[in-house]
């Protein structure tokens, strides 16, 4: 019986120190040694994650862009598929939303596309400090996007929330990742887009059961992928609302190799 094993990155397969520990390599490569499939899937872009994926050294699908993106890099049959929000929507979306927004960005593998472009706001995609910043309103690029972030302000969350959901239904979603007094962190992508798509192609591309995935996360951007897969598991060091929504927890956090001691038990390795 073969199972596809999806981890997280961030908060999930890598420690504190932005690390996977041997340790975890080691279980990671006896699981692909015996027959399983093991695939990275974040939040990441493909230049904040490709990195990892060859320090693991396990040569299957990569899943990036909370599942806009999927790579093969070792297979040079594979197309990699990407899920753009077409430039359109973009346009109209900023044009109609720019009153709610003290600040909103995308990006690709060489540009960050910003209106008042805010660096704090880089935590949310690797390595944009070696990337050239464009700043200008978003309806005047011509790049698109698989997902954009937007710097809500907190009095506007209520409208802007009603705004999305009464005029982007069915085509587009938004998560907040977290607020303060000044404003609001949004993602928005598209509805149909998410790691738990790209999971369901990647398992039937290696001709997986949909009972057979396991997939482990810690944030917000996880919960279709938990949903999905069976046991969908969250990390012990995840928030609040994916444990509860969670078929498992990890009995160790991402920085005690929480990932690879489930495993571990639950492949009988040892």
């Amino acid at each position: 019986m073969k199972y596809l094993v999806v981890c997280d990155l961030d908060g999930s397969l890598l420690n504190n120190s932005g690390k996977i520990s041997n340790y975890t390599k080691e279980i990671l490569h006896k699981i692909d040694k015996i027959g399983h499939k093991v695939v990275i899937a974040t939040g990441r872009p493909f230049s904040g994650a490709i990195n990892i994926y060859n320090s693991l050294e396990i040569k299957n699908i990569l899943i990036t862009d909370n599942g806009g993106s999927i790579h093969h890099p070792h297979d040079k049959n594979f197309t990699t598929i990407q899920h753009f929000i077409p430039k359109k929507i973009t346009h109209k979306l900023f044009l109609e939303t720019k009153k709610f927004l003290n600040s909103a960005f995308y990006s690709d593998e060489k540009n960050v596309y910003a209106y008042k472009y805010d660096p704090r706001l880089q935590m949310f995609f690797s390595s944009l400090d070696q990337r050239k910043v464009i700043d200008k309103p978003l309806n005047e690029f011509d790049t698109e996007a698989t997902g954009i972030i937007y710097l809500v302000k907190t009095d506007s969350i209520e409208n802007f929330e009603k705004y999305m959901i009464e005029s982007w239904k069915n085509i587009l979603s938004f998560r907040m990742w977290g607020k303060d007094k000044k404003h609001a962190i949004y993602e928005i992508y598209l509805s149909h887009i998410s790691k738990a798509s790209a999971i369901d192609f990647t398992r039937k591309k290696y001709n997986i059961l949909k009972e057979n995935t396991i997939a482990f996360g810690d944030g917000i951007n996880d919960f279709e992928m938990i949903k999905y897969s069976n046991p969908g598991v969250a990390m012990k060091n995840g928030i609040i609302e994916l444990k509860l929504s969670a078929d498992q927890i990890t009995e160790y956090n991402n920085d005690e190799d929480g990932i690879a001691i489930f495993l571990e038990k639950f492949f009988k390795l040892s």
